[in-house]
């Protein structure tokens, strides 16, 4: 009898053998590249510690300097990556309609232009694109903004911390 016929499904053993195919080729990746960033990670993690302790021994009043410099920094951090949150959602939420737009104005093209629509299409096309494109740079304004004021901040702290730190001697 023939093997064949005594399957009740036969085309899905081809379905599960490329499954199977897939998957082992994502595994194949894992465990390629998994050791290889794990190494790298444990690298830096020890140089970095190892730095810190020759700071500790070396300078310690510098350590004293990078923990209270790490205090504006955690909370910048906190609240920032809350901003940076709520910019990506207002961005996502903007594009959608543009998206949306484009695609029904291409599968749709031969309509708009059978009754003539091209410039309502096209004023709308150029709405869709000045909400998504309010969003995206008040995002990278706001972030160049950010940017600016803690340089501007560490700049003032070197100045001062750097020439306080040859005259104490």
């Amino acid at each position: 009898m023939d093997d064949q016929n005594d399957r009740p499904f036969p085309h899905c053993d081809r379905f599960i053998l490329s499954t199977h195919v897939y998957f082992s080729k994502d595994q194949e990746e894992i465990e390629t590249y998994v050791p290889l960033l794990a190494d790298n990670t444990l690298i830096a993690f020890f140089l970095l510690i190892y730095v810190f302790a020759l700071i500790a021994i070396q300078m310690p009043y510098i350590l004293v300097e990078v923990m209270i410099a790490l205090i504006p920094t955690y909370i910048l951090l906190k609240y920032g990556w809350r901003a940076i949150d709520v910019m990506k959602r207002m961005d996502l939420e903007s594009r959608t309609p543009w998206y949306q737009h484009t695609l029904a104005t291409v599968t749709g093209l031969s309509i708009i232009r059978t009754f003539k629509k091209e410039n309502e299409a096209i004023d709308l096309f150029y709405e869709l694109e000045d909400d998504n494109s309010s969003a995206y740079f008040l995002f990278f304004n706001s972030l160049r903004r950010v940017f600016e004021l803690i340089v501007q901040f560490l700049t003032i702290a070197i100045v001062h911390v750097v020439p306080g730190s040859y005259t104490r001697n």
